[in-house]
């Protein structure tokens, strides 16, 4: 079996990531808005930003029998391969919210395992939490199975919470959400839509279906550049502010390039450009002095 974090996460067990700029994304932070949006867009998971890592080294086959609303620990599945259920009430580093059935007999692959786990568990998370509360500093991951774990019986996405930190977390995750104050609606709100189309770009399969998602992201990112010239927000955020708005601006010109690219080369160093002058930093900057979960 393999974990797979969110993006902004390293892969478990670690692996040396390429030195690629972070990307905004989804399943995302927990920020759990009416209607999930991004595994952050309003909620998290993958969330999240995304960057391109090396491929996973060897796991150790090993089955995880969780079910929904079992807790465990993160680093025994690290250290040791495996891991045994807790009870939440305890310490403990994840939460399972959800277990997603995979069908068929065939191993379908690791690609498709990971796109069915981006697709399903930011979604999932949505329902696990209260809506309209803020769960800062929680965000997503899942286990799925390899191959050699598949082939004995192995056949489940395990979603799961955790904390960005690490540190261990005592009772549900439900329960340690807080009301947004203005201020973090106003911001969240701002970026949520941005934040959920980025969620629908990684799961896709084939350029041509990224490149449909990036044209539909144009009008969302032009959305997104109004409400940040508009406002209005604090004035410590104003520096900050003026530099994501000018990195959009650069980000717009970008999608559009990948939007009208007519070869894989063409759109993907387009697409790259648009990741670079995303504005993530700035982004992140803000969320973590507002307190909200970062995307």
């Amino acid at each position: 079996m393999s974990i797979e974090p969110e993006q902004s996460d390293p892969t478990l067990p670690p692996a040396a990531p390429e030195p690629m700029p972070a990307r905004r994304h989804y399943v995302k932070p927990l920020i759990v808005g009416v209607a999930f949006v991004a595994v952050t867009a309003g909620l998290f998971v993958y969330r999240l930003d995304r960057e391109n890592q090396a491929p996973p080294p060897p796991v150790t086959p090993a089955s995880y029998d969780f079910q929904a609303g079992q807790c465990f620990n993160r680093d025994q599945i690290e250290g040791a391969g495996h891991s045994a259920p807790l009870d939440c009430a305890q310490p403990h580093t994840a939460e399972v919210y959800a277990v997603e059935p995979l069908s068929g007999d065939a191993y379908p692959g690791q690609t498709v395992v990971e796109a069915l786990g981006h697709r399903k568990c930011p979604a999932e998370s949505a329902k696990a939490l209260t809506p309209d509360t803020n769960y800062s500093g929680v965000t997503t991951a899942f286990l799925y199975p390899l191959e050699n774990p598949w082939a004995h019986g192995d056949r489940s996405i395990k979603c799961f919470f955790y904390r960005q930190d690490k540190l261990p977390m005592t009772g549900r995750v439900k329960d340690s959400g807080l009301p947004y104050t203005p201020e973090q609606k106003h911001y969240r709100d701002t970026v949520k839509a941005y934040d959920a189309i980025l969620g629908e770009e990684d799961p896709t399969v084939g350029w041509t279906a990224e490149r449909d998602v990036v044209a539909r992201s144009i009008p969302v990112v032009q959305q997104e550049i109004a409400a940040l010239q508009a406002g209005p927000w604090p004035h410590e955020f104003g520096g900050t502010m003026k530099d994501l708005t000018a990195a959009k601006q650069v980000e717009l010109a970008d999608r559009q390039r990948a939007a009208a690219a007519t070869d894989e080369g063409t759109f993907k160093h387009a697409l790259d450009d648009a990741t670079a002058h995303s504005g993530s930093e700035n982004d992140r900057t803000v969320k973590a002095t507002l307190g909200l979960a970062p995307a």
